[in-house]
């Protein structure tokens, strides 16, 4: 995210995939629980997060894709999330 990439200073045991899956996903749960309207589908390959749904404007979006990139092991976030376009209403015919 950020350069140059921090290292803690100390022997720890790197996060599994499986790890890194379930911090992600609780963060999205978190994001749900608070606004329930959220679509939001996750998958972890690597250092890599997926995401894929539906939110409800372009701040959103940015904001879970940043907020992604802050999840121990996570270097890279495919943003595949989409906002629905809001179609103006028609003028009543007269």
């Amino acid at each position: 995210m950020y350069e140059p990439k921090m290292v803690v200073g100390f022997a720890h045991a790197p996060r599994t995939e499986a790890d890194i899956n379930r911090g992600v996903r609780r963060q999205i749960q978190h994001l749900t629980q608070l606004d329930p309207s959220l679509q939001i589908s996750t998958t972890v390959v690597g250092e890599t997060v997926y995401l894929r749904g539906v939110v409800g404007s372009e701040e959103e979006r940015a904001l879970i894709e940043h907020m992604m990139l802050f999840e121990p092991g996570i270097s890279s976030v495919q943003n595949d999330l989409t906002v629905p376009s809001v179609v103006p209403p028609r003028p009543a015919v007269d």
